[in-house]
């Protein structure tokens, strides 16, 4: 489980001589979950996990105005095999990124 607080405030002029001015505070859960199960066959795993990143400088420059730039969303699961013998190692491995971009981000 982590918690982040972004506390983001500039204000100045930016290329273009228009003024920017952000004062935004961000709260963010982002929590992960694994499990995993040994058996003779080898250890299977499975995990999930939900990230958040806080608009950048340019999300704010670049938009309309009086539209606020929202944070973007990671949901990550992933799920897999491994084996480790005497003479040899292997690993099957399967992921999902289900990227939530906000309407109007060039990123």
């Amino acid at each position: 489980m982590q918690y982040r607080q972004i506390i983001y405030k500039t204000h100045g002029i930016e290329s273009d001589l228009n003024l920017v001015t952000i004062d935004e505070t961000f709260h963010f859960f982002n929590p992960k979950l694994g499990l995993s199960y040994s058996t003779k066959a080898g250890t299977f795993y499975a995990s999930y996990g939900i990230a958040h990143r806080e608009p950048i400088r340019d999300d704010y420059v670049d938009a309309a105005p009086g539209e606020k730039p929202e944070p973007e969303r990671l949901g990550n699961f992933e799920l897999g095999l491994r084996k480790s013998g005497t003479n040899f190692n292997y690993a099957v491995n399967y992921f999902l990124m289900n990227y939530h971009k906000p309407a109007g981000s060039d990123r």
